[in-house]
């Protein structure tokens, strides 16, 4: 769409704003993202509100009538898109309505406006980039909340008598805010000195299926980096690097985007049966290459390539690798092909890509049984596959547990080792003193060690240590701020700790930044029914239903919601046999309460015991079981988790 001078009027809805030429949606001076197809469809609807826009008129105006592709699902997923950014449901819709198999109609009314307001994009209130990773863990910034539109959902009345003193506090708040933002933005608009990301090196050997290798020298490349002087450089973690993969912004503009000084850019060619790896260290201030370097040789010497790119970046930084026995080398060259493939496959954190990351990680330790880094992933990979319900947890843990404790034999100073055990111990065994020690542990031997924060963050939260939880949960942002998961679970934290604006805040931005991000809706929905703010919960609930459960399932849960409304589609989901999304029993715990039965709420709890559910650990903390807290029931479950280790077998 065009960006020459507007000359289309502003639209306005509720507390939303259209630019009809640009495409840009805000919500109360806010932008928020919603991808371009969905956007026009948007734009169409609010042409003429009330008006039935056909599913035909949406394909050619969109498409053109002459496409020969069968674009319903396209248009599908475009208008949960509009819901899930304007915060609507498709059962009791306030702005886009269905008019099933014919279309849609825009049912709110607009207004229009020649007056364009400046809007701000939503960004993570994270600290900028620092060199010590551990300094910058014990200073919290300040979380900027946008203004919410229905501030009765979140707020109680409050007498006539108090309101002037109610406005006259949250007009303080909200000049703090802005004073405490514009001093974040101050210092998160200059990088740290002693900070880098590596990008994604580029993939030039005309072979798709060596994507995984490109890649891997990109991680591989991140990884010594981050062990070379944790103290004294900061490197951007893997999840934001790999985010500029197809970016067309130059190195000053991501360099500027992730606050650090320096960046990485490389590549990988292949010819008659040799690799070629040229790299370059590129300083963000002036675009100045301040080294560049080729290296060319058969496949198995990727490795010593990796070496030398992270050895001649660190001397050209003036930073002196560490001294000690260096890098275990696998005993073969397909056994370390066989991590870069498994590490790719992990990456994609789909079930399929986690089966094919153990089938790669299993092969390499068969090749090599000595491979320390190799058993570190396989346990990784069995704790996430457990936690996401794709494999059975006790299956899982015990697994994790053995690979996690053959690396270590291996090699006692793997950081993501003593990470992966750390979880199995917290998620799996419920036993957070051992996992505490082996999460510092992880953190002492790598501090650019992103799960290992996160990991331990989640572990402060569910004991109920939320400031020290925050600390650890912006650490980790420091080093992958792009991560949607670490910006979410940063609003979690807020939720357990019953700063539910906040919360609300932080997920929200996850959404506005990728609206597919199931964790956030499923997150903001418990966040919502947690307020007793059932529109709202329902629009989010809604979306979490329709992407994750059989379209029977689905309808049902629909239809329960139309006759008897936000409890009864609650009751319907936890009483369905084939729900299939994670912690299950503590989500219908959940339901339960929502709906109004506490009894339902402890028999799931209490299956979740029997079963020892990992997801148990984040109930104490959880506000949605507040009104169980002194019930005799809920007190035993909780007595049961916390007993001694030994008690638990």
């Amino acid at each position: 769409m065009p960006s020459q001078q507007s000359t289309q009027p502003i639209r306005r809805f509720g507390p939303f704003s259209l630019d009809p030429e640009t495409g840009e949606i805000a919500r109360n001076g806010m932008r928020v993202r919603l991808q371009p197809q969905p956007a026009r469809i948007l734009i169409l609807l609010t042409e003429s509100p009330g008006r039935l826009v056909t599913r035909d008129e949406i394909r050619d105006h969109i498409w053109g009538a002459t496409t020969v592709t069968d674009v319903d699902q396209s248009i599908n997923f475009a208008v949960r898109q509009i819901r899930s950014v304007l915060r609507d449901g498709a059962a009791k819709p306030r702005y886009v309505e269905t008019i099933a198999k014919r279309g849609y109609r825009f049912i709110s009314p607009v207004s229009e406006s020649s007056t364009r307001e400046n809007t701000a994009s939503l960004q993570p209130a994270i600290q900028p980039a620092t060199p010590l990773i551990a300094e910058l863990a014990t200073q919290p910034q300040p979380t900027i909340l946008p203004a919410p539109d229905d501030s009765s959902i979140l707020i109680p009345p409050r007498r006539p008598r108090t309101q002037a003193a109610f406005v006259a506090t949250i007009a303080t708040i909200c000049l703090l805010a802005a004073v405490l933002f514009y001093h974040y933005r101050q210092s998160s608009a200059h990088p740290s000195a002693n900070s880098i990301a590596v990008l994604p090196f580029a993939n030039l050997t005309g072979d798709p299926s060596l994507e995984y290798v490109s890649d891997g020298v990109t991680e591989e490349t991140i990884a010594r980096l981050a062990r070379i002087d944790p103290d004294h450089l900061l490197v951007i973690a893997r999840t934001s690097a790999m985010s500029y993969k197809t970016t067309h912004q130059t190195a000053q503009q991501i360099g500027n985007d992730l606050h650090v000084q320096y960046v990485v850019e490389g590549s990988l060619q292949r010819e008659n049966g040799q690799v070629r790896v040229i790299a370059q260290l590129i300083r963000v201030s002036d675009q100045m290459h301040l080294w560049a370097q080729s290296y060319e040789g058969p496949q198995d010497q990727l490795l010593n390539f990796e070496k030398q790119i992270a050895d001649s970046i660190a001397g050209s930084l003036s930073l002196k690798p560490p001294h000690g026995p260096g890098e275990y080398v696998p005993a073969s060259n397909e056994a370390y092909n066989d991590l870069l493939q498994g590490m790719y496959s992990l990456s994609q954190r789909s079930k399929p890509g986690f089966e094919n990351a153990l089938l790669s990680f299993s092969h390499a330790v068969q090749l090599d049984p000595k491979y320390a880094r190799a058993y570190a992933q396989l346990a990784v990979t069995y704790d996430l596959m457990g936690q996401y319900s794709w494999m059975k947890q006790d299956q899982a843990s015990s697994q994790a547990k053995a690979a996690a404790l053959q690396a270590l034999s291996l090699d006692d100073t793997l950081s993501e080792a003593h990470a992966a055990l750390g979880f199995s111990e917290w998620f799996y065994d419920w036993d957070p003193t051992l996992a505490e020690k082996e999460l510092l542990r992880a953190i002492a031997l790598d501090p650019n060690n992103v799960d290992a924060h996160h990991w331990y963050s989640q572990l402060l939260m569910t004991a109920g240590r939320p400031a020290d939880a925050e600390r650890q949960m912006r650490a980790a942002l420091a080093l992958d701020p792009r991560s949607l998961i670490l910006q979410t679970n940063l609003g979690w934290i807020h939720y357990t700790a019953h700063q539910f604006p906040a919360a609300i805040a932080e997920m929200q931005r996850s959404v506005d930044q990728d609206p597919h991000f199931l964790t956030a809706h499923y997150k903001l929905w418990w966040t919502y029914s947690v307020l007793h703010d059932e529109p709202h919960a329902w629009a989010e609930f809604e979306i979490v239903i329709h992407s994750i459960s059989s379209p029977e399932l689905a309808a049902k849960i629909v239809a329960a919601y139309q006759a008897g409304g936000y409890a009864a589609a609650l009751t319907a989901l936890s009483h369905s046999d084939d729900w299939n999304y994670y912690g299950n029993q503590i989500d219908g715990a959940r339901c339960m309460i929502f709906s109004g039965d506490r009894n339902g709420a402890l028999a799931h709890l209490a299956k979740a015991i029997e079963t020892h559910d990992g997801w148990m650990v984040f109930v104490p903390t959880d506000p949605a079981f507040d009104t169980l807290h002194s019930d005799p029931a809920y007190i035993h479950l909780i007595d049961r988790m916390r007993a001694p280790h030994s008690a638990n077998n």
